[in-house]
């Protein structure tokens, strides 16, 4: 019977001690754990607006390149358009630059009055 009642207060001391430390613990972790889990719940609203946000600049950045590429083939349309212009106006320039002018003989008589005029100055020089 003793080492009934001593088993007894064994145990009822070890329940007593149980309990507690479950108290202590408790006490003490819920409300870490509570803290913790609302920072959770305002990391995990964070980060959803940061996706929201990142799929946003994405889109922008994917707009901007395709303007991007859109002008780069307009510059380059435009540069052929000048290209041909210029190429045509070119042509043109050439064939006037290669037509005798109507007074290239009047030019070359006053040339040669011009000369005949100077070497005359000059010898009496």
């Amino acid at each position: 019977m003793r080492i009934g009642a001593a088993l007894l207060r064994v145990l009822g001391l070890a329940s007593i001690g149980a309990w507690l430390g479950y108290r202590v613990c408790s006490d003490h972790y819920a409300p870490l754990l509570a803290d913790a889990q609302q920072q959770i719940g305002q990391y995990q609203t964070v980060n959803a607006q940061m996706r929201a946000v990142v799929k946003q600049q994405n889109a922008a950045i994917d707009d901007a390149l395709k303007l991007a590429k859109q002008r780069e083939q307009a510059a380059e349309d435009a540069q052929r358009t000048a290209l041909g212009a210029s190429q045509a106006y070119q042509q043109k320039a050439a064939v006037i630059l290669a037509s005798r002018p109507a007074s290239a003989d009047e030019c070359a008589a006053a040339s040669a009055a011009f000369d005949v005029e100077l070497e005359q100055e000059r010898e009496q020089k």
